[in-house]
């Protein structure tokens, strides 16, 4: 994740974020900041584990030392902390599938309450997405030209029959009988 950081003599500025991976990363951890407290008082995070590690969230060494003889507050300290600096960009969403493929329905406000702090943050950051860039590069590769005929191509070409000179195309028209095709320009023999 690449925040820009503000110049020192310039005035404070607020995070901008190039991609929006990097913007929902910064909202996702934002919220488990904020939820903190209330998921030291009501997430059981050991049930996680499994999922978390099949889905390379968390690894043996992170639950090991998550794990350490030490009160259940801080035990799920660490654990936000993994999931915040090592889970990666999508660690907020599989911690999310993992309460919903392991937790009880007794530990469904879990979920709507990250949910809800989701939306807060989202409504209430200061955090910008700055639009893509416009390259004026012409690279045949990344703007390949349209093809005819296809909406914004150029026109196909129409032949004219009303113009003498040009002799009218064969057509052939497909007959029921897959032996033979017949052609209408062919004059049956007198």
């Amino acid at each position: 994740m690449q925040v820009a950081k503000p110049e020192p003599s310039a005035p404070v500025s607020w995070p901008t974020f190039e991609n929006g991976e990097d913007y929902y990363h910064y909202l996702k951890c934002q919220v488990l900041e904020e939820q903190r407290e209330f998921l030291c008082k009501h997430l059981r995070h050991d049930r996680y584990f499994a999922y978390l590690r099949s889905q390379r969230v968390l690894d043996a060494d992170m639950c090991e030392e998550i794990e350490l003889p030490r009160k259940h507050a801080a035990q799920v300290n660490k654990f936000v902390d993994c999931l915040i600096n090592q889970g990666g960009p999508h660690a907020f969403d599989h911690f999310i599938e993992s309460l919903k493929k392991r937790g009880t329905e007794g530990e469904w406000f879990i979920i709507r309450q990250l949910v809800k702090g989701f939306e807060q943050v989202k409504a209430s950051s200061k955090a910008v997405l700055l639009p893509p860039k416009d390259d004026d590069k012409d690279d045949e590769d990344a703007h390949p030209p349209p093809i005819p005929g296809s909406p914004g191509g150029p026109i196909l070409p129409i032949l004219s029959l009303t113009n003498d000179t040009e002799t009218p195309p064969k057509y052939l028209h497909f007959n029921p009988n897959p032996t033979y095709f017949h052609d209408y320009n062919h004059q049956p023999p007198s």
